[in-house]
């Protein structure tokens, strides 16, 4: 065999054997990027814009990883939606701006709940989402056809492993509550580098920069929106390492933005009832499912709302708060 005839058979082997993994991702569709699926993998960023365009819902939850552990079935029996989770763990202003618009163009969607980070506008955004996967061209989706994450994720769903085949289940983590696991966290990240870059001025300028590109998508939706709980502890560490200042001001130029949107009711769980409660934290930011569900409870009911007349009287008394409260306490 000479050398030419050995290029061209070895070629067409690589192009045939491309051609075999691009056609299983597509048949397989691990990702749900053209075709509806019961069985959901744990990527949100590779996940998410295809459950956008295939999956039946008129309701999602978005957010970060502290919105992630709600439960639709919860959300549908009370509201009387249809709901689906599109939340994206450390999510950013970055992915927002991409998911939010996507879902929209959809059609679909109707009503959001939103939990809303004060480091969702401070973290890095450079691990934000794959844009090729929010626009309808078929012909750019080469890098999830031959994505690892894709084709590891295939074999997932053919061999069952590592699926979610329950909407209650999806993206849901399950981890341990308690004070001693709160104080363990403590301990172990206390210091400066837990932090993002807490600059007011630039916080306000991704903030407003996300607003200009979702809302206008989505003044016709039903949004209820609020600040998720942390723990005390992650307040007071703010405080001690000269953040709260920043944080309290963003929080309060937040509501007063989000106010304005006749479609946003705005609610808040950053209130002592839920923030000094230390035994119902897996971390020193992530609440237990218990917390999730009476998150869902209290926006049915409309308690923890957010309104012109009493935003600045709770912000003063979260402030308060965080700077009376003694950790040994």
């Amino acid at each position: 065999m000479n050398s030419k005839r050995y290029f061209f058979i070895t070629l067409g082997c690589i192009l045939l054997s491309l051609l075999m993994i691009v056609g299983v991702v597509v048949i397989v569709d691990p990702y749900q990027q053209y075709k509806q699926s019961d069985v959901f993998m744990s990527n949100q960023r590779l996940s998410n814009p295809g459950i956008a365009k295939t999956q039946d819902y008129d309701a999602v939850i978005v957010g970060s990883s502290m919105a992630m552990n709600h439960y639709p079935s919860q959300v549908d029996s009370l509201f009387g939606w249809n709901t689906i989770n599109m939340t994206v763990k450390g999510g950013v202003d970055a992915d927002y701006n991409l998911l939010f618009p996507h879902i929209a163009r959809q059609g679909k969607v109707k009503h959001m709940i939103w939990g809303l980070d004060f480091f969702s506008f401070t973290l890095p955004t450079t691990y934000s989402l794959e844009p090729y996967l929010y626009d309808n061209k078929w012909w750019n989706d080469y890098p999830y056809w031959v994505n690892y994450t894709s084709c590891t994720n295939l074999f997932n769903k053919l061999t069952k492993r590592k699926i979610v085949t329950s909407r209650d289940e999806v993206y849901h983590f399950n981890s341990s509550c308690g004070k001693e696991l709160l104080l363990k966290y403590y301990m172990r990240d206390n210091n400066e580098k837990y932090f993002g870059r807490y600059d007011f001025s630039r916080m306000e300028v991704r903030f407003d920069e996300m607003l200009e590109t979702v809302m206008p998508l989505l003044q016709d939706k039903d949004m209820y929106i609020y600040f998720s709980p942390y723990s005390i502890f992650e307040f007071k560490m703010l405080e001690q390492y000269g953040h709260w200042k920043q944080v309290l001001d963003f929080k309060q130029y937040m509501i007063e933005k989000l106010l304005k949107y006749p479609n946003v009711k705005l609610y808040d769980f950053q209130k002592e009832e839920f923030i000094c409660n230390l035994n119902e934290y897996m971390d020193l930011r992530h609440h237990s499912h218990a917390y999730n569900k009476r998150i869902i409870e209290c926006m049915y009911k409309d308690s923890c709302r957010i309104t012109e007349d009493n935003y600045k009287k709770d912000l003063a008394a979260l402030d308060s708060l965080i700077k009376h409260y003694r950790l040994n306490d």
